[in-house]
């Protein structure tokens, strides 16, 4: 049994030293051609090397910087409450480690916190005299460092410079890596400056490597000393601080009150003082003149886009699956119509995919360990915006807000999975919620009424589709994706693995009970499958893990002899489709619902039976039933389109949020 490809690209991980294994490439600065390395090890992601960082330091790609003032002023805000919440107060000399043109040192300074600046490769133009070799003290017991460790090309030493400034505490900004594709916008490869990204493992790698704890909020990391050197913090102040980080939205509003306390009582006095430390400085300690009397007035102002249709992009924060194609697709699909103008996506801390012609709103990570207070921010957030409907990508609500909600599939109503979960506790209150449902197939739809027969009358059809880019490629790119996986002869592909419900342990048994020469590999594309889970598979089995965004899907269906699909339960089965459109010949369980979608394109079978999976396994390599069941395929693949989902699902939005409207 194998439990990788035949061998793997493999380079030692830059902050861990583990094995990174190649997972995509792109072009970076539109000319470098730039591999994606994950470490098995710690889980981050990285660049080769990044050669190119001369060029990505010009200023022409430094000018992209746009967000600087958004996230400074962000940054001005929560940073202070999170130092109090530590007990940390102004005369606190701390260190803005990578700060750039200064500008947070200075918004800080104003603030009257004792902050510095250093940064090797930015010119300081707002905190001029503020440097950290202007300081007075080589001691800073709190460091900040934002948006800085995604630049470090060697972070194993580049971070000993961050964490030698013996701080107890530091705190830094970066997206945290769980696994996106090449899509993924923080990678940001236009400006080439991004290198390393940073797995929650590899934060804590991080932590412990300086003998330091971590508390993270997914884009917001705080290390700090258990037993602090410099400061007074303890266990109270760590929860405080804690629970500040794990709420940003409070944390914005405490720290909005808190400006707007120091605008009205001193506005300038701090920055009164700034300027008198300079100018004893530049005047040899001539008395200066006193600051004009003026008072600072701060006004917050937003315009909201008003949409009409609220769509939380929740999903996209928990997986990158099935359901986020879906979503994705959709925007897709409305982008650059009218329809558009109507829609407003909640973003999850920067999950949802960016497309073209659609408004986002960025909000925090979705919690379901507080729904109730996710539906108070969702509710918050539609009135703010007047939104007249919700709909969101998976199980979330708001408190009065018509609801329209899709339902992919009553899994763990069905199988009687553990319902106490709070995920699927938010989807009963979902479905008692909606007004309207959308449901991805005839069968779900059958359950859905079954188990509540309230919703009848109120649930639209709306079948997923299959992307154009899922087509069959020239039979010599298959042969090299054969070559590639170690299967000359061909292989059967599982997508899913086996997670309980998809039942990939049935192809196995299967397999391992034919004759050993007409045994084929299997190639398995799962995020969630480890060679350890190999282990305790029937011997035998030739099994080959993969991992695969959409473009190496589509390879891989190509090239497999047959898509091999054993569930136990769908919603829909989109692989059957996307299998069928790039003529791959599909063999599944004998369900309503893969009876809906695969016709008499598909071989089916016993699910509960691994051994009635063996005459489907030998018939599939016939060339007659092989020719017959792709040709069939091409037709039936034909009949899902995202166009065709799109409108479904656009006329059910439309209609409900009319009624709102009217």
């Amino acid at each position: 049994m194998s439990g990788s490809l035949t061998p793997p690209p493999a380079t030692p991980c830059r902050l861990c030293a583990g094995n990174a294994i190649r997972v995509f490439g792109m072009p970076v600065l539109g000319r470098h051609d730039v591999g994606y390395w994950e470490c098995m090890q710690c889980g981050s992601l990285q660049t080769d090397a990044p050669h190119w960082l001369d060029e990505a330091y010009t200023p022409d790609c430094m000018m992209q910087d746009v967000g600087i003032v958004q996230r400074s002023v962000l940054l001005s805000l929560a940073v202070p409450v999170l130092l109090d919440r530590l007990g940390i107060g102004t005369e606190t000399p701390c260190l803005d480690w990578g700060g750039g043109n200064g500008l947070f040192s200075r918004m800080m300074r104003d603030r009257g916190f004792s902050f510095f600046l250093h940064d090797k490769y930015v010119a300081n133009h707002y905190a001029l005299g503020f440097s950290r070799e202007e300081a007075g003290t080589t001691t800073f017991p709190v460091t900040t460092a934002f948006e800085v460790l995604e630049h470090l090309p060697n972070p194993a030493q580049d971070l000993n410079d961050i964490f030698g400034t013996d701080s107890d505490v530091v705190i830094a900004t970066t997206q945290v890596y769980r696994g996106e594709g090449p899509d993924w916008f923080y990678l940001s490869p236009d400006n080439g400056q991004h290198v390393f990204f940073y797995s929650l493992r590899g934060l804590d790698l991080v932590a412990r490597r300086y003998g330091m704890r971590l508390h993270t909020n997914g884009q917001t990391h705080i290390f700090y000393r258990e037993r602090p050197k410099h400061l007074h913090y303890g266990t109270e102040q760590i929860h405080a601080m804690s629970k500040a980080l794990s709420d940003p939205a409070a944390t914005l509003q405490d720290g909005l009150r808190e400006m707007q306390r120091h605008v009205t009582q001193a506005p300038y006095a701090h920055v009164a003082k700034d300027a008198q430390v300079l100018l004893d400085r530049l005047r040899g300690a001539r008395p200066a003149s006193a600051p004009p009397h003026k008072r600072l007035h701060l006004q917050i102002r937003r315009t909201p886009a008003n949409p009409l249709v609220l769509i939380d992009s929740v999903f996209f924060q928990l997986q990158r699956t099935g359901i986020a194609r879906v979503w994705e697709n959709l925007l897709t699909e409305w982008s650059g119509t009218d329809f558009a103008r109507r829609l407003l996506v909640l973003d999850r801390s920067g999950w949802a995919p960016r497309v073209p012609g659609i408004a986002y709103r960025m909000i925090e990570p979705h919690d379901y360990a507080d729904a109730g207070r996710q539906r108070r921010l969702i509710e918050q957030y539609g009135k703010e915006e007047g939104a007249g409907l919700f709909i969101s990508t998976y199980y979330t609500t708001p408190m009065t807000i018509p609801s329209v909600m899709m339902v992919y599939d009553m899994i763990p109503e069905v199988l009687k999975l553990d319902r106490g979960e709070p995920m699927w506790a938010e989807k009963r209150t979902a479905l008692a919620y909606a007004r309207r449902y959308i449901s991805i197939s005839e069968s779900t739809s059958a359950d859905l009424l079954l188990l509540h027969p309230e919703a009848a009358g109120r649930i639209s059809l709306a079948y997923p589709g299959v992307s154009p880019s899922f087509h069959v490629l020239p039979d010599s790119d298959r042969q090299t994706v054969r070559a590639m996986v170690g299967a000359p002869q061909g292989y059967f592909l599982l997508v899913g693995g086996f997670h309980e419900h998809k039942n990939g342990i049935a192809l196995i048994r299967a397999l391992a009970n034919m004759p050993a020469h007409e045994r084929l590999p299997v190639v398995c594309s799962s995020r969630h499958l480890t060679p350890a889970t190999l282990g305790e598979l029937p011997q035998g089995v030739d099994i080959r893990l993969v991992r695969a965004e959409d473009s190496a899907l589509v390879r891989l269906y190509n090239a497999a002899t047959a898509l091999v699909f054993p569930s136990f339960y769908e919603g829909f089965g989109l692989p059957l489709v996307e299998a069928m459109a790039c003529g791959c010949p599909v063999i599944a369980s004998d369900l309503p619902v893969l009876r809906e979608v695969g016709g008499e394109a598909a071989l089916y079978i016993d699910p509960h039976s691994p051994g009635s999976l063996i005459p489907a396994l030998q018939a599939v390599r016939h060339p007659e039933t092989r020719d017959r069941m792709v040709t069939a395929g091409f037709g039936r693949a034909a009949r899902f389109t995202w166009r065709g989902m799109a409108d479904s699902v656009r006329h059910v939005l439309e209609e409900e949020v009319d009624k709102t409207a009217s």
